[in-house]
Order: C-alpha cells, then structure tokens, then sequence
C-alpha cells in the first residue's frame, strides 16, 4: 500500500516539474519573440503564450506565468524604450484576466469531453 503512495507522490512531483519546465520554455519564448518583434507595430506574442499554457495547464500555471513573464518583458522593454510606470500594472491585471479566462475555457472543454 506505501509503494502505491509513493509511486503516486512521485508520479505527482515529475508531474509538477514538468507542468513547470513547460510553462517556463514557453514563457521565455513569448518573451524572446515579443523583444525580437518589439519594433513591429500590432505584434505581441505574450498574451498567446499565457493563453496557451492556461489552456493547457490551468489557472495556476497560467497566473504564475503571467506575473512572472510580464515583470522579466518589462525590465527587458524598460532598456529600450524608457520605463512605463503604470502601465506594468495595467499589464499584469490584463495578462491575469486573460490566464483566468482561459483556464475557464479549460475547465469547459474538459467537461464536454
């Protein structure tokens, strides 16, 4: 009975570190893209890479992206443009609102399947 709780409390914990390693890569990736394209007007990749990993992972992992992600884009854009004061804060209530909707989403797709 133990082995069975382990195997499951071990099977949870790889599964946490890869939820994490994910969301991670794909968060430093929405924000290499979105530096790469900053200069390009109606281009922003952030947004799409919290959707996807909410979508895939849940609110959780979506907020945590979103508060992490938004912060490190922020001190990489304040280094080329000037700092944006506000609006960072505006940025993260956004970016949450969105992780929020879309780990809904989630939550309803699973239901209908």
């Amino acid at each position: 009975m133990k082995t069975k709780e382990r195997d499951l409390s071990q099977s949870n914990k790889i599964e946490t570190i890869l939820k994490m390693a994910v969301s991670a890569s794909l968060g430093s990736l929405g924000i290499v893209m979105s530096t790469v394209v900053i200069l390009v007007p109606n281009f922003e990749f952030i947004s799409v890479t919290i959707f996807l990993i909410s979508l895939l992972f849940g609110v959780y992992y979506g907020i945590i992206t979103a508060f992490s992600v938004t912060l490190v884009y922020e001190f990489v854009v304040t280094a080329i443009y000037g700092p944006a004061f506000y609006l960072v804060f505006l940025k993260l209530i956004i970016y949450m609102l969105l992780a929020l909707v879309a780990g809904l989403t989630r939550r309803g797709l699973l239901r209908l399947s």
